[in-house]
């Protein structure tokens, strides 16, 4: 004799669900993480651009100066003030991606291929902007030093200024165009995911700033482009992380068994 049709849902279901059927555990995980979004992520930025300002007070340069005379002047004598900059534009990747696997934590059983491809996006991203913070600081600091050190040497350290100028270039597009495919992903999502207009439009105005920022630097004109970064990334990120705040009390959006269930 056959098994009636409602034993075989109950059977199915559990393992349709996948991962996450502790639901206290999972909602306590997503909900940490999309605090650490809305009082960490959002506001970094602002601290990166903070100690920006404070080199340009304390040197009397610019902050991320290029590795000419006056740039290697500064490493040199401000080593200190200069690594702590660079690290902590890098430690913005991190916490980037703190964000992003809270992210993937929240769709993946819905949208297990978008999930995997902000993960993987936010991984590459990660690795380029603290391979940038590592080589930038060690770099600037240490031809900064020499060239201070060593007056008969500056020819060939200016030389070596522009090469490293040209590695920080290249790390900077390589972590930057990871964080615009995930802003576009994300604006992407179905409206089932329950993510604000606000947030898609603001993940638009990013991925735009950032790509014509690009575009802009390619024909060798400075843009204040990026400024747009600056302010529209913190209420971004707060919004994103009060969507991640809604999933973690309701699983908004996550079940792809439950969606199944409440369609049938």
């Amino acid at each position: 004799m056959s098994e009636p049709a409602g034993a075989a849902i109950v059977d199915v279901a559990p393992k349709l669900a996948g991962p996450g059927v502790g639901g206290a555990g999972y909602s306590r995980s997503l909900s940490r993480l999309a605090a650490f979004t809305r009082w960490i992520t959002a506001p970094w930025i602002l601290l990166v651009i903070a100690s920006g300002i404070a080199v340009q007070i304390l040197t009397g340069s610019e902050p991320f100066h290029v590795l000419d005379e006056a740039g290697l002047e500064q490493a040199g004598h401000f080593g200190g003030l200069v690594a702590a900059a660079s690290m902590l534009d890098g430690a913005n990747h991190l916490v980037f991606f703190v964000t992003w696997v809270a992210v993937f934590i929240a769709i993946f059983r819905m949208w297990p291929v978008r999930a995997a491809l902000v993960l993987v996006l936010g991984t590459i991203s990660l690795a380029f902007g603290l391979t940038k913070a590592i080589t930038t600081s060690y770099l600037a600091t240490t031809l900064g030093a020499a060239y201070l050190a060593e007056p008969t040497e500056q020819t060939s350290l200016l030389a070596g200024g522009k090469v490293a100028d040209g590695l920080r270039a290249g790390l900077q597009e390589m972590d930057t165009y990871p964080l615009v495919a995930i802003w576009v992903l994300l604006s992407l999502l179905p409206a089932s995911a329950g993510l604000g207009r606000a947030t898609r439009i603001m993940g638009w105005v990013l991925a735009s700033a950032l790509i014509l920022d690009g575009v802009v630097h390619l024909v060798g004109v400075d843009s204040p482009l990026f400024l747009v970064v600056v302010v529209v990334s913190p209420p971004y990120f707060f919004l994103l992380g009060s969507w991640l705040k809604r999933v973690s009390r309701n699983n908004l959006a996550l079940d792809s068994a439950g969606s199944r269930v409440a369609s049938a």
